[in-house]
């Protein structure tokens, strides 16, 4: 029996960053509540509400997708990117607004704020269509252009910071453009430079990436990482917020933040510090030790009965047939084979090791509880083949009675 939940240090650092994410919303609604009332202006703090709102689901979601079951994860997945997207949509009005929207740049917002909402509104009709292909029992990937796009928002951001930087530095002292970024004069301006700075960092999250993938990290400091900056960033940001508001922030509030940020920091790194440890100890028992394996049986119940038998495993593999990634070989058999009561007379032997019937089997079809296509799912992982070795691949043998498919990595 699958378990529900499983609780992981991974989904530790995803639910502090919410409850991180949690607070600072509330507290930004509360100046507004305030700032309304002084009838004073509340553009930004109003726009941060939104942006935590939507980082919050990002936050929540990403949290359910590393904690629920593999088949119950994907419906948060499909929440994920939409509210990361509601996000984006009000950050980007946020640096347009703080800590005042030039009037040269005010039809340029406006034309920013429609595509960002038409970016929104993609990745949210993507979610939906996603979640209508889970009730078919089909998964289907985010497509790249909607991965370029957030990189696009995400750049076009920091232009935009960057610019906005230069625009108040030289309200106090008309200098150079590299000038004013280095050494930006008046406390608006280095605000605004350092929340560039700051989610620079979230784009450095991609390097640490690329060096997990060379080998270049070990993947101890990758997790550790990952934990940290998200949390690091977003108090670093808050706080230069606060910093940056005509009303000073009081020290019982700074005292808070850093306290708060300090203990869930703690707490999203101590999960990957000690889980290693106990994961060391565990140890995969195979069902059946060669030379035996596992046979299955029709039984009268429509089922499958399986009891371990011994096999003795031939030197001649067979014919080798070419099957690639995203790829299916259709073989016609000369017998007939009953799966589930049924007859077939065709299989579909796929690169990824499983042998379908009817019809191809796709890795995405067999993500959410398997799938619908009826098939054997023997290997279901991902195929490496030694190009130079004449032994790896995928072989069949093809006998009068039985088909004895063979993947050899």
């Amino acid at each position: 029996m699958m378990a529900t939940w499983y609780f992981t240090p991974n989904s530790i650092s995803f639910l502090v960053q919410a409850v991180l994410c949690v607070s600072i919303m509330a507290y930004m609604a509360y100046l507004t509540l305030r700032f309304w009332q002084r009838k004073t202006t509340v553009n930004s703090t109003l726009l941060l509400v939104g942006f935590f709102f939507g980082l919050t689901g990002f936050a929540i979601s990403s949290f359910l997708n590393v904690s629920l079951n593999p088949f119950l994860r994907l419906y948060a997945v499909s929440l994920q990117m939409p509210m990361l997207a509601l996000a984006v949509v009000f950050l980007l009005q946020f640096a347009y607004y703080f800590p005042s929207l030039s009037p040269r740049h005010r039809w340029e917002s406006r034309i920013t704020l429609g595509l960002s909402l038409v970016y929104m509104l993609s990745e949210s009709l993507f979610g939906v269509y996603r979640l209508n292909l889970l009730a078919h029992q089909e998964v289907r990937w985010r497509p790249a252009v909607l991965d370029a796009a957030l990189a696009a928002c995400s750049a076009w951001l920091l232009i935009i910071l960057f610019r906005q930087t230069i625009r108040l530095s030289n309200e106090h002292k008309l200098r150079r453009w590299y000038m004013a970024l280095l050494h930006p004069c008046g406390r608006m301006a280095y605000a605004v430079r350092n929340f560039g700075l700051i989610f620079t960092c979230f784009m450095g999250l991609s390097v640490v990436e690329i060096a997990l993938g060379t080998k270049w990290l070990p993947k101890e400091i990758r997790d550790v990482t990952l934990s940290l900056i998200p949390l690091v960033a977003i108090a670093a940001f808050t706080l230069t917020y606060l910093n940056a508001l005509p009303e000073t922030t009081s020290f019982m509030v700074r005292l808070i933040s850093v306290t708060l940020v300090t203990v869930l920091a703690i707490i999203g790194v101590v999960g990957w510090l000690i889980a290693p440890a106990f994961l060391d100890r565990l140890s995969a028992e195979p069902l059946a030790q060669p030379p035996r394996s596992l046979r299955f049986s029709p039984n009268a119940q429509g089922g499958y009965d399986i009891q371990p038998v011994t096999v003795a495993y031939q030197a001649d593999l067979g014919t080798p047939i070419n099957v690639f990634p995203e790829d299916t070989y259709e073989i016609g058999l000369n017998f007939p084979f009953l799966f589930y009561g049924q007859s077939y007379d065709t299989l579909f032997i796929n690169y990824n090791g499983t042998i379908s019937m009817g019809e191809p089997l796709w890795v995405q079809q067999t993500l959410f509880y398997y799938g619908s296509v009826p098939g054997i799912l023997s290997l279901l992982t991902y195929f490496e083949t030694d190009p130079n070795n004449d032994a790896s691949g995928v072989f069949i043998r093809h006998d009068p009675d039985k088909l004895v498919v063979t993947w050899h990595q």
